[in-house]
């Protein structure tokens, strides 16, 4: 009898230390824990913790500044890295080498890195150089915050992510070089389109229906100010500022005109160089449209760095107001708004700019009397098609900034291109018409990207009766994520279209097909959109049994079982 009671005595003593006292001991060291507090010491414990707990053998490294530890180590069926860094409290969890491919395919890489680190929730996926072997190595990066309670969840919960994220990339990218490979010449247009409507099959289980950022740029002689990100990218055209706090300075700017018109590049850029890494500032301002006294949080934070580009991140967070007597429930006064973009700040001048245009303009010329137009740049071929120089460097500069992402920066220079084609349309040659109808696409193109649908619209529609494939379901994308109600009607129109041209013809090719599905998912996005939950869950049944619709029809089922469920 007795050794029972000791038994059930240790057994008591075992659960209070498992339940009671170790649980509480975790909330004593998290609670009341400042964000400073989170050091070098901190983070090296609780590291060494999780990975005993996930029974992972690991080998640490230290670097050769001093400035921090890595620990190398294997999880499942990958090789993972942690780094602890003296000075901050976050750790850097690294998945390195999850694929290489061959340097030839950098431009593939650089566009669905981008894509890919945008739609993912805290993994960036970056890429490294290996020129004496020819190839791009491939890695997922993500900042963590670690603490006693949840380590072991986020950890595990981040590493998981990124085999997915692995898993997505490498699959989309055998896709679209696949398709590189079968086609003649690399089509942009293309691929920029078919990224603009495939983007949400990058979604979590989760899809977040939320609106893309635009990329920014700025340069010697060109500010990204405050007025200009309230006004492109929250539409607030009329305010009047209070106050700008900036965490760099602990006087508040209160002067309405130079809130206007502050660089926010200067919190991290000075005199073409990059002197902190992050900063953060708070406005205050009246939105005179209501009026409503408002609250918006910048963070910025530096990216990485070129020989001729600084580039940085912007969040902004436009904080909601609370409901009253003026703001009923449910308006958009009330709800959270977060919008993160890629700035880039120029290092080049316009005389260099101007210099590099001739040289290229130049080189086209020769390329075409030599017969060469296959070697050419996309902005060689379409400054080639004007004999009007001006008219050349507005597309040259146009092209490259839309080449490369800038889709504010690149509309300055093509909408100039626009005015001056469109007040000499009917002098325009067949192929300087041809040229015409693609700055209109650009236009629409890139103001769709800056979430500015009714503009986009009205270029695309331009183009629309030419029944180009990218060019419709660039005013479809249009449509739809604008919510217009014209969207499903607009569709259903196109359907039909394209269902009676292959009855016509007697077969469905494979741009039919492509069309199609992209038709289809659309209508989906629409109808869940509009809550139409019922039309969408059936119209995605059935693309359940189409290959190309598979995963993103698994992936929208579940979105509507989990709104469902939150409906009960």
């Amino acid at each position: 009898m007795r050794d029972i009671i000791i038994i059930v005595v240790l057994w008591a003593i075992v659960f209070i230390i498992a339940f009671v006292i170790i649980p509480a001991l975790r909330n004593h060291l998290d609670s009341g824990r400042a964000l400073h507090d989170y050091d070098f010491a901190f983070n090296t414990m609780l590291v060494k913790m999780v990975l005993k707990k996930f029974n992972c053998k690991y080998r640490i490294e230290n670097e050769k500044d001093h400035n921090g530890v890595l620990y190398h180590y294997d999880y499942q069926t990958g090789h993972f890295c942690i780094r602890v860094e003296k000075g901050t409290p976050y750790i850097r969890l690294t998945f390195p080498f999850f694929f290489s491919v061959s340097l030839d395919h950098i431009a593939l890489v650089r566009s669905l890195s981008n894509q890919c680190s945008f739609s993912s929730e805290t993994c960036r996926i970056v890429y490294t150089l290996n020129t004496d072997q020819n190839f791009v190595d491939m890695h997922i990066v993500s900042g963590l915050l670690l603490t006693v309670k949840n380590a072991v969840e986020i950890l595990e919960r981040e590493m998981l992510d990124m085999f997915r994220w692995q898993n997505t990339f490498v699959k989309r990218f055998r896709e679209l070089e696949k398709d590189s490979q079968g086609a003649e010449q690399k089509d942009f247009e293309t691929n920029s389109a078919e990224w603009g409507r495939e983007l949400f099959l990058l979604h979590e289980q989760e899809m977040m229906h939320q609106k893309s950022g635009p990329s920014w740029r700025g340069e010697v002689d060109t500010k990204i100010t405050i007025d200009k990100l309230l006004n492109t990218l929250f539409g607030v055209k009329q305010f009047e500022p209070v106050s700008l706090k900036l965490s760099v300075n602990t006087q508040p700017l209160d002067d309405t005109k130079k809130i206007y018109n502050y660089d926010v590049s200067s919190l991290l850029i000075e005199n073409g160089k990059q002197i902190r890494e992050e900063a953060s500032m708070e406005l205050q301002y009246v939105d005179l449209n209501g009026p409503f006294n408002r609250t918006m949080e910048f963070y910025l934070n530096s990216e990485k760095t070129t020989g001729r580009t600084v580039y940085y991140r912007i969040t902004m967070t436009l904080i909601p107001l609370s409901v009253n007597h003026h703001i009923p429930v449910g308006s958009e006064l009330t709800k959270s708004k977060v919008v993160s973009i890629l700035a880039a700040y120029d290092l080049t001048c316009p005389k260099e700019r101007l210099a590099e245009f001739h040289l290229m303009w130049e080189d086209a010329l020769q390329k075409r009397k030599r017969g060469q137009e296959k070697e050419m740049t996309e902005e060689q071929k379409l400054m080639c098609e004007s004999s009007q120089p001006k008219l050349a460097y507005l597309l040259f500069r146009g092209k490259r900034l839309f080449l490369n992402h800038c889709f504010y920066e690149a509309l300055q220079y093509l909408l100039d291109a626009f005015n001056y084609e469109q007040s000499v349309y009917e002098e325009l040659k067949p192929a300087e018409k041809n040229l015409f109808y693609e700055v209109c696409y650009l236009i629409g193109f890139c103001y769709c990207e800056l979430n500015l649908y009714r503009l986009a619209y009205y270029y695309l529609d331009i183009v629309f009766p030419l029944h180009r494939v990218t060019y419709t379901e660039e005013l479809v994308n249009s449509l739809v994520n604008g919510h217009d109600f014209r969207a499903i009607s607009f569709i259903d129109g196109l359907l039909e279209n394209v269902e009676n041209n292959i009855a016509v013809n007697g077969q469905e090719d494979i741009a039919a097909s492509s069309f199609i599905n992209f038709l289809k998912r659309r209508k989906a996005y629409v109808y869940i959109d509009l809550q139409h939950y019922d039309e969408a869950e059936s119209l995605l049944k059935k693309m359940l049994d189409d290959p190309d619709n598979t995963d993103f029809a698994i992936g929208e089922l579940a979105y509507l079982q989990k709104i469902k469920e939150g409906e009960k």
